[in-house]
């Protein structure tokens, strides 16, 4: 079962206004980035002219892994509204193993999670454990910020640079909005002190899970409670299977960051890391990534390319088929990036460029990357 990370689902409005939703930049040059939105519950959408659900996983990031787990095993892909709970979702892939499954019961699958989509896995887990040993053999986790990442509060206090350029496209789009109203975004903030990592400082140097310390509008206490809630199911957790994570290491990371104040101006300065213990994959940082119950390998791979990268697949086969593969589970030495890995265009550079391709007809879901 392939599980993709957040934003890693196409979603789409079925009935009333049917577009496809994400990924649209047709839709956020004219304004409509509110069909993106949940309410103030976070358990319905915003506008009542949509109803949006999973249409599929999203091909530039899936398509390369699909097409090879296709050709070598019984693919079931699961695209899940990364916008709502956690919880959710995991209630939603019992269901979906139970209908896959059905008229065998002693049907086992093997879960295999990219980024977020590991936390799904492990909510189900941790949610339905009786019904997860009957079914699941084994989970293998790519990049899964287990005990949550610390550019999670970064993409909070001020959003990210896809924010900043649809919202140059269009400002009705209000794209800052749509993070504080998505429990899931809560969901990947560093896990509350009590069920952090031991041993490891804790990140933040503000209390995250109190939204009066943010100092920001917006931020909302129900959401960060639901995501304190999250990180102690699964810290109570003790799944039966086994558990393998790919973690990539040695790239340059958001690793932890402080609240600094010029004068009576908050100001977020983040704290990164290279190469070591302490790096990650470029999103995800290791004091995230690595579960002390699960068997971890190491690879120097960005994690938004982990899924797709050729020894990650082969490992990941090899686990499927063996229960082990040939990635060291020690930390290697870093080395030299072919390439220097850059923030990109300022947002108003993009989203003329990406004016331009809307309008001739060439704009995809790259673009929006």
């Amino acid at each position: 079962v392939l599980i993709p990370g957040i934003m890693g689902s196409n979603l789409a409005s079925i009935r009333g206004v049917t577009t496809l939703v994400w990924i649209n930049p047709l839709m956020f040059l004219q304004g409509n980035g509110r069909f993106l939105r949940l309410n103030e519950t976070g358990e319905d959408d915003e506008s009542p002219e949509v109803e949006v659900v999973p249409i599929g996983l999203e091909k530039l990031a899936y398509l390369k892994t699909s097409l090879n787990f296709n050709r070598q095993v019984n693919l079931h892909e699961f695209p899940y509204d990364w916008r709502r709970p956690i919880e959710y979702n995991a209630d939603v892939l019992r269901r979906s193993i139970d209908r896959w499954s059905a008229g065998d019961p002693a049907r086992k699958f093997t879960l295999v999670a990219h980024s977020m989509g590991g936390l799904v896995s492990r909510a189900y887990l941790a949610r339905h454990p009786q019904h997860a040993g009957q079914h699941i053999g084994r989970l293998i986790m790519h990049g899964t910020p287990n005990f949550g990442a610390a550019n999670a509060v970064d993409n909070l206090a001020n959003g990210n640079s896809m924010m900043a350029t649809v919202d140059k496209l269009n400002q009705q789009n209000e794209m800052r909005r749509l993070a504080f109203c998505l429990p899931s975004v809560y969901q990947l903030l560093p896990a509350p002190p009590e069920t952090f990592p031991a041993g490891h400082a804790y990140p933040i140097n503000f209390d995250i899970y109190s939204a009066a310390e943010w100092r920001i509008a917006g931020v909302q206490q129900k959401h960060l409670d639901g995501a304190r809630a999250l990180h102690k199911t699964l810290a109570a957790s003790d799944p039966q299977l086994p558990i393998d994570i790919v973690a990539g290491a040695n790239i340059d990371t958001m690793i932890g960051a402080n609240l600094l104040f010029d004068g009576d101006v908050p100001r977020l300065e983040p704290v990164r890391q290279a190469s070591g213990a302490d790096s990650g994959d470029g999103t995800v940082p290791l004091w995230s990534a690595v579960l002390p119950a699960a068997t971890t390998y190491y690879t120097q791979v960005i994690h938004r390319e982990l899924p797709g990268n050729n020894a990650v697949m082969r490992a990941t086969l090899d686990l499927i088929r063996t229960g082990a593969c040939d990635l060291p589970q020690t930390l290697p030495a870093p080395r030299p990036f072919p390439f220097e890995v850059t923030n990109g265009a300022p947002p108003d550079l993009q989203a003329e460029s990406l004016r331009g391709k809307i309008e001739d007809g060439t704009a995809g879901e790259r673009d929006l990357q």
